[in-house]
């Protein structure tokens, strides 16, 4: 099958293809799909904003192709479509979970996720339904929360204090993403990839 891959670049030469999301950038995150063989792209494009840093982390990807990535963003005009958080938490970064239609010409959601503190997305992985979930870690005592096992930071504000995981509903099926469909859970941990 095609490999996907997501990360971060720094130069404003890495390899695009035409018709990709976003084909200009410079200390983004990327995402880059192979051909079976690894000898072509199908597709590569920047992911991330012009006012900062944003790293991709993690992927994952469905049955219809659609790329899932989580990372962190210090831009505050991060590419957000259909967001559950629209701003930019004022922190030092936010987490972000971007999904990217199979052609990597559009993005179908991209959030913020974060508070007024330090966050980031370090893992995502899908259910058979379609629902997304992403993990990561917070020092923000405001991180957006709905339906929470723990509501509230457990350990105050040194950086990577509590892991949280949030869960999105499939945007291929109502209801769309809102604040009712994330579950946050903070557990004084680092959180990373993990799988459903």
């Amino acid at each position: 099958g095609n490999a996907y891959v997501a990360g971060i670049t720094d130069g404003s030469g890495f390899p695009v293809t035409s018709g990709a999301f976003q084909t200009t950038g410079s200390f983004d995150a990327f995402v880059t799909k192979f051909n079976p063989q690894g000898s072509a792209l199908v597709y590569s494009t920047y992911l991330g904003g012009s006012a900062g840093v944003d790293r991709g982390w993690a992927i994952a990807i469905d049955s219809a192709g659609n790329a899932y990535v989580a990372g962190d963003t210090t831009s505050s005009n991060f590419p957000t479509v259909n967001p559950i958080q629209a701003q930019y938490g004022d922190g030092l970064s936010d987490a972000f979970v971007s999904e990217l239609n199979a052609a990597g010409s559009a993005l179908v959601y991209s959030t913020f996720l974060g508070g007024s503190a330090f966050d980031e997305g370090r893992g995502i992985a899908l259910d058979g339904s379609g629902d997304a979930f992403a993990t990561g870690d917070t020092s923000s005592d405001n991180f957006p929360t709905a339906n929470a096992l723990q509501p509230n930071n457990g350990g105050g504000l040194e950086q990577h204090d509590d892991a949280f995981v949030v869960k999105l509903g499939n945007t291929n099926s109502p209801p769309p993403i809102t604040p009712t469909t994330v579950v946050s859970r903070k557990t004084h941990k680092r959180a990373g990839t993990f799988d459903i």
